[in-house]
């Protein structure tokens, strides 16, 4: 009987040995995943931080030529605008020079009448004299 019960303990220890050795295994397979996970994630988190610097960068240079492009823009519509009111001149001749008196009489500048009716400082300077003459006459 002391061989038998030898013989439980002794199948008793290998088990619990085996059950040992079988949880140190699988608790050092599951640190090592962990680990691999938390390298994994660091290295996808700085490939996005990178990925979004570049993003970044890209919106400031696209904004850099959306500017260019609407100074440009208004750069074409104002010089269209030009061509247009002295294409359209011989018509409103009148028009446009009393337009241009009652305009200085408001306190407008020269400038500001030049840039407004799409001719130069001298040409309203003239048109103002011309008026003044007139009244004169």
């Amino acid at each position: 009987m002391l061989v038998f019960t030898a013989g439980i303990l002794l199948a008793l220890m290998f088990v619990f040995c085996g059950g040992f050795l079988w949880f140190m295994i699988r608790f050092k397979r599951q640190r090592d995943f962990a680990a691999h996970i938390q390298e994994a994630v660091t290295v996808e988190e700085l490939d996005l931080e990178g990925r979004i610097a570049a993003i970044n960068s890209k919106l400031d240079a696209l904004t850099a030529v959306c500017l260019e492009l609407k100074e440009r823009f208004e750069s074409i519509e104002h010089r269209t605008g030009l061509v247009l009111s002295r294409n359209a001149r011989p018509s409103s001749e009148p028009a446009a020079y009393d337009m241009v008196r009652k305009g200085f009489e408001r306190g407008k500048k020269v400038t500001e009448l030049a840039r407004q009716f799409g001719r130069s400082k001298g040409e309203i300077e003239l048109i103002l004299n011309l008026g003044q003459i007139r009244k004169e006459g």
